[in-house]
């Protein structure tokens, strides 16, 4: 008798179909990373990641595999140890985790920084922060008000190649939004919405929602930079900073 932990159906789907895995790549500027996870998954990460290269033998990867023995997953990278034993959720922010660094690790051609980003039509905000700042929650706060959502954790810049003085948008790395502190998700989406996925983990609660935007790469007109610091039970808040005092946060 073959004893099954307390899994979702593409969770067993994973375990019972090892050998179909997905081969894709996550690119960011000039940073490309190689990625393979079971296509039972397929739910998490469609719309997010591209066509692996073709002939091009990766350098940087990430693996994200079921370990049917132990009904467990494990992600491997090019240059980590082994993250083993790891339920859905775990697996998942530990994938993204891996991805975000290998990608940045070597970027060439811009500037990343450690922030949300949204656009609407031609407008843009930025909000920078530490891991636990609230970038997340402000950002779906954002979306709510009809901002798309690119975003909640690496964007790059670049100066416009035709004129120096002129600050661009590169990339964005899209992934499922990772909510750091206990939140009903519902609270923070648009009227009538339900997420395409959703999954605890020890990192917060990973959800997979619709849409999302082409990051081409375009020049950044006008914008609105916010700097969250996210205090529970505290009222929402509007500081305007100096510019010495924003360089420092």
């Amino acid at each position: 008798m073959t004893f099954w932990p307390r899994l979702t159906d593409f969770e067993r789907a994973a375990f019972l179909s090892p050998v179909e895995m997905r081969q894709k790549s996550i690119p960011l500027g000039s940073s490309r990373v190689a990625v393979t996870y079971p296509q039972a998954l397929d739910l998490w990460f469609d719309g997010l990641v591209e066509p692996a290269e073709e002939n091009v033998a990766p350098r940087k990867w990430v693996r994200l595999s079921a370990d049917e023995a132990l009904g467990r997953f494990e992600v491997l990278t090019s240059v980590d140890p082994p993250a083993t034993g790891l339920n859905l959720g775990d697996a998942l922010a530990t994938f993204w985790e891996r991805v975000s660094f290998l990608l940045v690790d070597d970027l060439r051609d811009a500037i990343a920084l450690h922030a949300a980003a949204l656009c609407q039509e031609n407008r843009f905000v930025l909000l920078p922060g530490r891991t636990g700042s609230g970038k997340t929650r402000l950002s779906l706060w954002y979306r709510m008000q009809g901002f798309e959502l690119g975003t909640d954790e690496i964007v790059t810049t670049l100066p416009w190649p035709s004129r120096t003085d002129t600050l661009a948008l590169g990339g964005a790395l899209g992934r499922p939004a990772i909510l750091k502190d206990l939140v009903d998700a519902n609270a923070l989406l648009r009227p009538g919405e339900t997420p395409i996925a959703q999954r605890d983990s020890s990192c917060g609660l990973l959800v997979r929602l619709e849409g999302g935007v082409s990051w081409a790469q375009r020049t950044i007109d006008h914008g609105l930079i916010v700097f969250p610091r996210f205090t529970p039970g505290l009222p929402f808040k509007v500081t305007a900073l100096p510019p010495a005092e924003a360089c420092l946060v």
